[in-house]
């Protein structure tokens, strides 16, 4: 058990290193052009979005998972309907072990999620510190910002949300049907 909690530590911490060692170049080019200011706000807002992504992931998903489980309380996971053992109960997986698993699935789904959402970083930024451009659309009578700006971080909220949806979806299918 030491072993292994030892080697996960290990790999736990060689891939908390490469995001530095990988980020050190960047930051030594910022600030040799007196830019280190811009650096650390790009690498602020990056995590800070990513976090948020993911923070608000794991809360839905979470959320999803135990109302599916509340909702469906006669059924213990693994064991078939008529009480007879089900598939997982026959592969030696007890039902906190399928519980664990499935909430590691989350964490880990949710993280690659939130890493891909944390690369539009510069939408947000360029919505929270958008100025209006002072030309009105005329079909619409709204700023030209708007459409810059605006506009497509309310598409990529969309996304997001129907992309969550479809994933909380089929996530809450998958727990019904491993009974």
């Amino acid at each position: 058990m030491k072993k292994k909690l030892l080697i996960g530590f290990g790999l736990l911490i060689i891939l908390l290193l490469w995001p530095i060692v990988s980020i050190y170049p960047d930051w030594l080019w910022f600030k040799n052009l007196d830019f280190s200011s811009v650096f650390w706000t790009m690498l602020l807002a990056k995590f800070a979005f990513g976090a948020v992504i993911w923070i608000f992931l794991i809360f839905i998903l979470t959320v999803n998972v135990y109302a599916a489980k509340r909702y469906n309380p006669g059924k213990d996971p693994g064991m078939g309907s008529q009480g007879e053992e089900g598939y997982f109960a026959q592969l030696g997986l007890s039902s906190r072990t399928l519980n664990l698993l499935i909430m590691a699935f989350v964490l880990i789904a949710s993280f690659i999620i939130a890493t891909k959402g944390s690369l539009k970083w510069d939408m947000v930024l360029r919505y929270i510190y958008q100025e209006p451009f002072g030309i009105t659309d005329p079909i619409f009578g709204r700023d030209v910002g708007f459409y810059v700006f605006s506009l497509p971080l309310f598409m990529f909220i969309q996304d997001g949300l129907m992309i969550l949806i479809l994933f909380a979806g089929v996530l809450t299918i998958v727990w019904y049907l491993k009974d």
